[in-house]
């Protein structure tokens, strides 16, 4: 598919996105005499920490940062993220977008993100973005087919029981079909989504490029050390907080156990009991826990009823009732619960 490129070029301030196509000259850069040549290594912890004590303070994880999934490595910056970093460092973003025809009616924009410090006028750092209707999440659409899936996609789930890789199963009222994957045959549909879609990409990306926070997102705030002379009164805090959280967690883990003990009627003491049974157990709360954080993303994506529908399909109301030693049945929910998460987020 050839790409025609287009010579319109389109620049705007923050929130301010322009239908029409305008030409625009590139602005010049103004470097201000004062700013320092470099900074020394007691500026660059005092930005950090303050970062730091932005997210400890204001941010809350998964609204200003988060994991974009549950298996993601590290948490990244969301967008209200980006823009408290933004105000906190006083920068103001100016956009440049390229739009590209496809062909077929499919759209692509790039977005550069320049970002502007405030106080002095000097430009600080730059971000880029791209987006089209052509990524699968706006090129394909899925389509009833009609057919229930069949109860042996259960046991192994391989896409080529329902079909092939284009096929997957989506749960219509009480019933599970098979849905084929097939092309969207409007994309401009997705016009605007994917233009905001790639002007978010390049904010987010110019925001960590001029902060220099792309590494900060997966540090404690006690990980940095206090400044010399200060009372790292807010490190002791968490730490100790942390230090809480932990003894009750395993506090939780050994109450269990024992009423496990009590339940089966066993004389024995708790030390006794096999490892691998407490080790089932610390495993199972820690399966709680990702099917809570599940619960939330899916109730935030208006789509609760999703999550109780997962459960009903292997015979549960809560999460609490699967055993603790169907590893199996809790492995498919997760997967389940993602797919179900990927659909309506």
């Amino acid at each position: 598919m050839n790409k025609a490129k287009q010579d319109e070029i389109l620049e705007f301030d923050a929130d301010y996105i322009p239908q029409g196509d305008i030409k625009v000259q590139q602005p010049a850069i103004y470097i201000p005499p004062n700013l320092p040549a470099e900074l020394e290594p007691e500026d660059v912890v005092r930005q950090v920490r303050k970062i730091q004590e932005v997210m400890e303070k204001v941010m809350r994880k998964d609204e200003h940062y988060g994991k974009p999934f549950p298996s993601a490595p590290k948490p990244t910056l969301l967008k209200p993220g980006a823009e408290k970093l933004g105000l906190t460092f006083r920068l103001a973003p100016k956009f440049r977008v390229q739009k590209t025809e496809m062909g077929a009616g499919h759209r692509e924009y790039e977005v550069l993100c320049s970002l502007r410090h405030i106080v002095s006028g000097a430009e600080w750092g730059d971000g880029v973005g791209m987006c089209s209707t052509m990524e699968a999440k706006y090129r394909y659409i899925y389509e009833n087919t009609g057919k229930a899936v069949p109860k042996e996609y259960w046991d192994e789930r391989a896409p080529e029981i329902l079909g092939g890789k284009e096929y997957k199963a989506k749960k219509t009222g009480k019933m599970w079909q098979i849905f084929k994957q097939v092309e969207n045959d409007n994309p401009a549909d997705f016009y605007n989504t994917v233009l905001k879609m790639a002007k978010k990409r390049a904010h987010v990306d110019a925001i960590l490029s001029a902060t220099a926070a792309s590494d900060i997102f997966t540090q404690d705030l006690e990980d940095l050390p206090p400044e010399e002379g200060a009372v790292d009164t807010w490190g002791k805090e968490n730490e100790k907080a942390k230090t809480t959280r932990r003894k009750k967690a395993d506090e939780k883990v050994t109450q269990d156990l024992k009423d496990s003990v009590k339940q089966e009627g066993s004389k024995a003491d708790l030390n006794e009991i096999d490892k691998d049974k407490a080790e089932e157990k610390s495993g199972y709360f820690k399966w709680l826990e990702r099917m809570g954080k599940a619960k939330e993303k899916i109730s935030e994506a208006q789509a609760i009823e999703k999550y109780y529908d997962v459960l009903g399909h292997y015979g549960y109301e809560k999460s609490n009732q699967v055993p603790s030693a169907d590893k199996r049945t809790q492995d498919e929910i997760i997967k389940e619960l993602l797919q179900v998460y990927e659909d309506v987020k």
